[in-house]
């Protein structure tokens, strides 16, 4: 999470405590967790790394630490790497 982002100010709310991390999960997922434009963020992420990396041509090890990245994240929206189609 990004010092100064929207995310870091909401969880800044809630003191650390074992009782409130589930709160400041489902804050988080209330505020930000919109699956349909998640999706779509993370498609056009995909996107924006294939046209850049034939402009910039970035080191394998960190194409690959932001791919995996991506595909981690569609996972966790319930989308698996064998239904992406690029």
């Amino acid at each position: 999470m990004q010092e100064g982002s929207k995310a870091a100010d909401l969880i800044k709310k809630y003191p650390q405590s074992e009782e409130n991390y589930q709160k400041a999960i489902g804050a988080l997922r209330e505020r930000f967790g919109k699956d349909k434009v998640l999706k779509k963020v993370y498609a056009r992420e995909f996107l924006k790394m294939i046209i850049n990396n034939s402009k910039e041509k970035l080191p394998i090890s960190k194409t690959f630490n932001k791919l995996e990245g991506h595909l981690k994240a569609l996972e966790s929206l319930g989308i698996t790497p064998d239904q992406i189609d690029i």
